[in-house]
């Protein structure tokens, strides 16, 4: 459920980008012109007034919650007063950093959400700049492939631990497989683009540079 909104963001933002910045004007030209300026602001508001739509019921809980034995309380509220903070922070950190499995799965999920982060950020930007893709094609096709993918990745992989309950080393193997696939595909598509576009009065030599 987590990748979902991230999906339809992208969605929201490809239907937004192809209405023009200023809705009230009509451009000569189309969402295919370079100068086209897509409502990015619309997003902000469709998506605001939903958060301020769904904030108001949160309003109508009490203050505090009703809890029908009192006894339950009293005896809550002592071991709480004889349960120190402080002194099981210091304990609980030195276990914690000291256990392998954990740290190494830290650096691990540091490590895929890094590069995750950049790619969700800056793939419509890099499509609309590398393939000469419209930023409302360019945010669809963000949504409907990455996001997508994420969903039904993470819901196969937790359907698979439920039913087969495989060994953590086979877990950790299979993660590594994955990540590995997913590097070697972007290598292989930041191999791929469209051919250069021929403008009148300008040519290129062979180091790509440019003349007028």
């Amino acid at each position: 459920m987590r990748s979902l909104g991230p999906t339809l963001g992208y969605m929201l933002a490809s239907l937004s980008l192809q209405i023009y910045i200023k809705p009230t004007d009509s451009p000569e030209y189309d969402t295919n012109d370079p100068r086209w300026l897509g409502a990015w602001w619309l997003g902000f508001l469709i998506i605001g007034f939903l958060q301020m739509l769904f904030t108001f019921p949160l309003l109508l809980f009490p203050r505090q919650l009703p809890i029908k034995n009192e006894t339950q309380i009293k005896e809550s509220s002592k071991n709480n007063a004889d349960t120190s903070l402080w002194n099981d922070f210091g304990p609980s950190m030195r276990r914690l950093l000291t256990n392998p499995i954990i740290v190494g799965n830290i650096f691990a999920i540091g490590a895929i959400v890094v590069p995750i982060v950049g790619v969700s950020t800056f793939l419509p930007k890099y499509l609309e700049a590398r393939f000469r893709q419209t930023a409302s094609k360019a945010n669809a096709f963000t949504g409907l492939t990455g996001q997508t993918m994420i969903m039904i990745g993470t819901f196969i992989g937790g359907v698979v631990l439920w039913k087969f309950k495989p060994r953590a080393m086979y877990v950790a193997g299979w993660t590594a497989v994955v990540d590995l696939i997913y590097c070697i595909g972007f290598t292989i598509v930041m191999n791929f683009d469209c051919n250069d576009i021929t403008l009148e009065g300008v040519t290129f030599n062979d180091r790509q540079l440019v003349k007028l």
